[in-house]
């Protein structure tokens, strides 16, 4: 979407939902890398960030994709707190829930409380939580805060055939 290429692959150093996604579905018992949380479930990779303009008109397009394709979940770990206003946005938000697509994205990594993008009410939030399962130095927290997950030093797959900690 972002590049108008039909291509999810990262462009450049913009790997995180390929780590995300390994964190979630890479294979387990295999004796490679690391095992998600779920593995055996379905990936559809979006690109809706990269190379291209990151519109409204791309988030939008991006989350209408995978609604009507299949997606249950649809996870983003983007800042989103400049959109919070944009009624493009707001119709690709209320888009999935209305068809009960679960939406996650990140709380931020700004160390604020109560980030704008709390105003997106048909998403969850994740605070970031470190080893001591404290939240972590960086992360937002506040009202609109759903939930927390580890989300510091996390060991994943990485482009490439290759694994590192994000």
């Amino acid at each position: 979407f972002s590049s108008g290429d039909n291509n999810p692959n990262p462009v450049g150093s913009d790997y995180h939902g390929t780590h995300v996604a390994g964190i979630v579905a890479a294979e387990a018992n295999n004796w490679t890398g690391v095992a998600g949380t779920a593995p055996g479930v379905t990936i559809m990779p979006v690109r809706w960030y990269g190379s291209g303009a990151w519109t409204s008109t791309v988030i939008y397009n991006s989350f209408v994709y995978a609604a009507d394709n299949g997606a249950n979940i649809v996870s983003t770990s983007y800042n989103m707190d400049g959109w919070v206003a944009d009624p493009t946005v707001n119709a690709a938000y209320q888009y999935l829930y209305d068809h009960d697509v679960l939406h996650f994205n990140s709380a931020g990594n700004g160390s604020a409380m109560n980030p704008p993008r709390q105003a997106f009410h048909q998403t969850l939030l994740v605070a970031s939580t470190g080893s001591s399962d404290l939240k972590s130095s960086f992360s937002n927290y506040g009202t609109g805060v759903d939930i927390a997950a580890p989300g510091s030093s996390i060991g994943s797959t990485l482009p490439n055939d290759t694994y590192g900690y994000l």
